[in-house]
């Protein structure tokens, strides 16, 4: 194997995804919780899951962090 001499790189600079990064967030702590949640809402997280080969659970999560991503954002704007 060659021998890379990281000086001589450039620099990259990325932005990552904030839903993503809620993601990785998440999953670095999971926290059991109890959440009421309307019948419709849960048969469309079932169905969702069952399109996507995933637990509705996975579903739920993921909207959890999407919402809190784009509250962060919102209050980041803002300033509070």
């Amino acid at each position: 194997m060659a021998s890379v001499d990281l000086d001589d790189l450039d620099t990259a600079t990325f932005e990552i995804d904030p839903v993503l990064l809620e993601r990785a967030r998440s999953r670095a702590k999971l926290k059991q919780i109890t959440i009421r949640v309307g019948e419709d809402q849960l048969e469309i997280a079932r169905r969702v899951a069952s399109a996507q080969g995933e637990k509705y659970q996975q579903v739920i999560r993921r909207w959890l962090a999407y919402g809190a991503s784009k509250a962060r954002r919102n209050l980041n704007k803002t300033g509070t």
